[in-house]
Order: structure tokens, then C-alpha cells, then sequence
């Protein structure tokens, strides 16, 4: 492996760690709302990794917008 996150294969980029920022970033949210669907429980449950930290899955946030968005259809 040469230490670069950029090129993981598939299985092993699904379980990279988000932080808050890089999350709000990655769905083009501000920090404030994933804050906001976090409390309402519509958005991944996020896990601590310290008392301060909180932290995703790649593949969990993925797998939201997956579910958030619905195929288009095209006209024939």
C-alpha cells in the first residue's frame, strides 16, 4: 500500500472515519444542519471515538444519499 487514502480499494474506503466537517462537506450541508438531522434521526448514527469526537463511515453516509435519491426517468 503507498499511504495514500485517495486509492483504497472499495471494502476498505466504505469503512474510512469522517469527522463532522469533512461529513458536512462530503453532502454539501453546513456542520449546523447534519447537527440538526443528527437530533432528528434522519441522518447515519454517528459513533465517539472520544468524548469530544464523533465520527462516520464513508459507506454509511454513501449509503443516505443512496436512499435519498430516487432514480430520474427519462422520456423515451
Amino acid at each position: 500500500m503507498n499511504g495514500s487514502l485517495e486509492n483504497l480499494p472499495d471494502d476498505l474506503a466504505r469503512r474510512r472515519l469522517l469527522n463532522t466537517e469533512q461529513v458536512a462537506a462530503f453532502v454539501n450541508r453546513s456542520v449546523p444542519e447534519i447537527r440538526r438531522l443528527i437530533t432528528t434521526g434522519t441522518f447515519p448514527k454517528p459513533f465517539r471515538l472520544n468524548s469530544r469526537r464523533l465520527s462516520w463511515r464513508l459507506g454509511d453516509i454513501v449509503d443516505w444519499i443512496d436512499s435519498k435519491t430516487e432514480p430520474t426517468q427519462t422520456a423515451a
